[in-house]
């Protein structure tokens, strides 16, 4: 069949079978013309079909081309007149009746509100400038809504550096002390913990007579401790019964004595040192004047628990080398009991993710090595620290591979 576009004429030649025999929707390809196309065998029939098809004996009824209205009943025609009058007449009495009121007050109002909050403004603005504050404005200045809003310029000068505002300073130019939080409170409480749990060991038999309800907490405290040393002794003996030469002690913190030097303020130099790392430094002099250990989260925090692993290594009559870690430093000590009897040595080998730094320490005869991750720590970018990260992997991949324990 043939399909030709009302719009254009476009004529396409289409299978009958495509249009179903109810008809279908179509469009022209060329124009974007949409129709209804029926099914050559159920075209409907034309206007002249239609009309011969009428017989000739039955009557035509002419449909009117308008509806006819119906007729209103005068009396109730002249009932809504009257009340269209009314509903007028009073509509113009609420129109006329309305008062005015020209002059309330309210501008002035609006401007002495004005007034008052652009020199509320300004007053503000000359407080934190620290300029005087005038006693009188102009009327000029008071009415413009402009004066409402502070100035953006005048705000930016007020505004100071971070380092500025990070050390201001008072009315009498002298910044105010800071609070001594962070370093000295978390340091302090690692010292009384550590004070606790060694009085706890030491003096557990006094404690358990004068409060026997503790007794089997603090027997089970103590047997934990002597336990880790029995533990140890027995190690130190198999060792020496295999005819080892030294016995290696890995462990994560050190064994050695460090003490702080005693300094004075002009050889440390404080003047020199920034005002947020004073407290700290101020705090380690206090600590060298008593002969404090620099840090008692290490073995200086509990003496008397090394001087019994020094004896036992002593009653042993080995060769120990203590291997630190965890200590981002290198160091090496004598490890000596606390009558300054030798009892063995102790490094730490704190060293760079290099392979020459990494070949030396294999041949100082070291078995543990700790990598210094501050290049990584202090990278600014994801691509940065994904570089630092891939050479402190490819460096501990390499000491394992020769026989090294990487920390």
């Amino acid at each position: 069949m043939r399909l030709i576009c009302p719009n254009c004429d476009a004529q396409y030649e289409v299978p009958t079978e495509v249009v179903p025999t109810e008809g279908r929707d179509v469009q022209c390809s060329n124009c974007g013309q949409t129709w209804f196309q029926h099914h050559p065998d159920h075209m409907p029939p034309t206007e002249e079909e239609a009309a011969l098809a009428i017989p000739e004996n039955e009557e035509r009824v002419e449909i009117p081309t308008q509806p006819q209205r119906k007729e209103i009943d005068p009396a109730v025609a002249d009932i809504l007149r009257q009340e269209a009058k009314h509903e007028a007449k009073i509509r113009k009495q609420e129109n006329t009746g309305l008062e005015s009121q020209p002059d309330l007050g309210r501008d002035d109002d609006v401007e002495d509100e004005a007034a008052r909050r652009a020199r509320e403004a300004r007053e503000r603005m000359a407080r934190m400038r620290g300029e005087k504050i005038e006693a009188t404005t102009s009327a000029a200045a008071l009415g413009s809504r402009r004066d409402l809003l502070p100035d953006i310029e005048e705000i930016n000068s007020t505004l100071r550096s971070t380092n500025d505002r990070q050390f201001a300073t008072d009315e009498t130019g002298v910044a105010p002390s800071r609070k001594k939080r962070g370093f000295k409170r978390g340091f302090m409480a690692v010292v009384i913990i550590a004070i606790i749990l060694a009085a706890v060991y030491i003096f557990a038999p006094d404690i358990a007579k004068a409060v026997p309800q503790v007794d089997p907490y603090l027997s089970n405290f103590v047997a934990l401790v002597d336990q880790a040393r029995d533990w140890l002794d027995g190690q130190l003996q198999a060792s020496r019964r295999r005819g080892a030469v030294w016995q290696i002690l890995g462990q994560q913190v050190l064994m050695g004595k460090l003490e702080l030097p005693v300094m004075t303020d002009k050889e440390l130099k404080l003047d020199q040192v920034k005002p947020e790392y004073k407290p700290a430094l101020q705090f380690m002099q206090a600590m060298a004047s008593e002969r404090l250990p620099f840090n008692l989260d290490a073995w200086d925090g509990y003496p008397a628990s090394r001087d019994r692993v020094f004896t036992s290594l002593i009653e042993q009559g080995v060769n120990p080398v203590v291997l630190a870690g965890d200590t981002h430093n290198a160091w090496a000590f004598n490890l000596t009991d606390k009558q300054g009897q030798a009892v063995g040595v102790e490094i730490s080998l704190f060293i760079d993710a290099d392979k020459r730094q990494i070949d030396a320490a294999k041949r100082t005869g070291a078995q543990l090595i700790e990598l210094h991750t501050g290049a990584y720590a202090d990278a600014t970018n994801h691509a940065q620290q994904h570089a630092e990260l891939a050479r402190i992997a490819k460096a501990a991949t390499y000491a394992a591979s020769i026989g090294l324990v990487v920390n």
